[in-house]
């Protein structure tokens, strides 16, 4: 597949870790033209990394050789709107985590810059669980969905086989990391480093006004939101309907689904700051697991890690 339009940089993850919060803020350059939202091109046909792509009031066929056609003609027209005098980024955290990904953006765009965000694995894995119950994926408690279906919650914390693929397809020129705890310590000195790692200017006015997008807020009973979501599963993945290629509009909630989310919202909303506290020895089967699965991260990074992550102390 050979696309028009090829990105200079890529916002390529991890999830839960910043990603939009850096997007938004230097998209306020007019030297940037990124898309609103994440695009997530070389993950269409992943199931692993993106099961939303799959789904269209039924499951639907993905495969970027098979509909190249179709999702080059996608893809381009999400940067019909860029300027000629513009740096051209993409926002898609699928890319890290997945085993097709960087291979693809490298064979298409060898020259592009890669920016990786990366938070402590075990607070990374508790933020993902409770978007899980947000957006309708969690059925269980967080115990439970780790026992019986985890999927990519547990997968998209082992960075270091992540970063390692990374370097496989990328010159460490062309890569810049930055740690998710270092970003919202001194988010000026983080930005400033991201400007010249994309040659653009750094202004203050990207750091005016908003710089914190996508926070998190937890209700007030989960087990109200467990339930609603085992009744109204079919919520989970609805922003991409009509907007990414071969999955359309879904049919309307019934009656009784929208009487569920209704009730639930009532009874639990989402209006805590502080995202419930792990159990002890939850926490402590996480920490040893992430550690141990992410050992020799800090030789690749050059980078201690135990400053920041609790999981690497």
């Amino acid at each position: 597949m050979e696309i028009k339009v090829k990105p200079d940089f890529i916002i390529a993850g991890a999830m839960k870790s910043g990603t939009t919060s850096l997007h938004e803020i230097i998209n306020k350059s007019r030297e940037i033209f990124i898309p609103k939202g994440e695009v997530n091109l070389f993950t269409l046909d992943d199931i692993d990394q993106f099961p939303q792509a799959f789904w269209s009031d039924g499951l639907v066929d993905q495969c970027i050789n098979e509909y190249s056609e179709l999702y080059k003609k996608w893809y381009d027209k999400i940067y019909e709107k860029a300027g000629n005098d513009q740096i051209i980024g993409e926002d898609s955290t699928h890319y890290l985590s997945s085993g097709k990904a960087m291979s693809r953006v490298s064979r298409l765009m060898p020259k592009t810059k890669i920016i990786i965000m990366l938070r402590d694995p075990l607070e990374r894995v508790h933020s993902h669980y409770w978007h899980w119950v947000r957006t309708y994926r969690a059925i269980y408690s967080i115990e439970k969905t780790i026992r019986f279906r985890h999927g990519n919650m547990l997968q998209r914390s082992l960075y270091k086989k992540q970063m390692e693929r990374v370097f496989d397809y990328f010159d460490s020129d062309q890569v810049m990391v930055i740690i998710f705890e270092e970003f919202v310590e001194n988010k000026k000195r983080v930005i400033k480093k991201v400007c010249d790692f994309l040659e653009i200017k750094y202004d203050k006015k990207l750091l005016g006004g908003k710089t914190k997008y996508n926070a998190s807020k937890y209700p007030y009973f989960p087990n109200v939101k467990l339930i609603r979501n085992l009744l109204v599963s079919k919520v989970y993945g609805a922003k991409y309907d009509g907007k990414i290629p071969r999955v359309d509009e879904s049919s309307e909630l019934s009656m009784s689904e929208k009487i569920v989310i209704k009730i639930s919202n009532l009874i639990s909303p989402n209006k805590l700051d502080k995202k419930p506290s792990l159990k002890k020895r939850t926490k402590n089967f996480l920490k040893k697991f992430l550690h141990r699965r992410n050992s020799g991260l800090e030789k690749i990074l050059d980078r201690n890690l135990s400053k920041y992550w609790k999981t690497f102390q």
